[in-house]
């Protein structure tokens, strides 16, 4: 079950990494000036699933009255318990 959960969230990691990064298509085509406001507006406000940079992934139903979230945190922590060696444990540190 843990490898599961670990295994959802780097790729979760991964999806976001890729996504902050990119344009996409739609973003480059408006840029260009090769579709319209409204154009633009109607293709990004269907998009079923969406990441957003500090609000996660969205998944929205069709006609727009459901909405679903999801978003994470993921904190990192290491500790070294290494074994105590005799001969560090009367070393000095010298000018």
């Amino acid at each position: 079950m843990k490898k599961k959960i670990a295994a959802i969230g780097l790729l979760a990691i991964a999806l976001a990494a890729q996504s902050a990064s990119a344009k996409s298509l739609e973003d480059v085509l408006k840029e260009k000036g090769v579709i319209t406001e409204e154009d633009y507006k109607e293709v990004t406000q269907s998009k079923p699933f969406n990441y957003t940079p500090g609000q996660g992934y969205s998944l929205m139903s069709e006609d727009g009255n459901y909405k679903l979230t999801i978003g994470a945190q993921l904190q990192l922590q290491y500790a070294f318990l290494g074994a105590d060696n005799d001969a560090n444990k009367g070393a000095t540190v010298s000018d």
